[in-house]
């Protein structure tokens, strides 16, 4: 399949409703590297007004899973070592992920997340495990 990156980031931006119930978008997908942007709001902030750990690991599991399936693997989340830095009040949040090691059973991603004046709020280092599924069987 030639891969049509618009095609999968719509796909995925209109049926992947646990992104979408979290207010994260997906908005680039080259090979092997993904973006997306949360909307936070109170209901993803916790008591101190802060985007909860919930939202920023949810947000790394996403920019991981995307940069695997720029190569047209379904895949499923081994691990991810998150690495909390700053804490951030801003309403919109920007995610960048990279797969830096594409294996047979295993691919690793390394993510970041910024807030809106690219201070770093996260880091993610994500093990993945590609499923025999293709996206192209999801995608009519």
């Amino acid at each position: 399949m030639d891969m049509n990156y618009e095609k999968i980031m719509e796909f995925l931006n209109t049926n992947d409703k646990f992104t979408m119930n979290n207010n994260i978008t997906i908005t680039k997908i080259s090979e092997g590297k993904s973006e997306a942007a949360a909307k936070i709001n109170d209901a993803n902030c916790n008591f101190m007004g802060y985007p909860h750990g919930g939202i920023l690991y949810s947000m790394l599991d996403v920019l991981a899973g995307t940069s695997v399936l720029s190569f047209g693997y379904v895949c499923v989340t081994v691990n991810i070592n998150a690495n909390f830095i700053n804490k951030t009040k801003d309403k919109i949040l920007y995610g960048y992920g990279e797969t830096v090691k594409k294996g047979h059973n295993i691919f690793v991603c390394r993510c970041t997340i910024e807030d809106e004046n690219k201070n770093v709020i996260c880091t993610g280092l994500a093990t993945m495990h590609p499923l025999k599924f293709k996206i192209e069987d999801y995608i009519k």
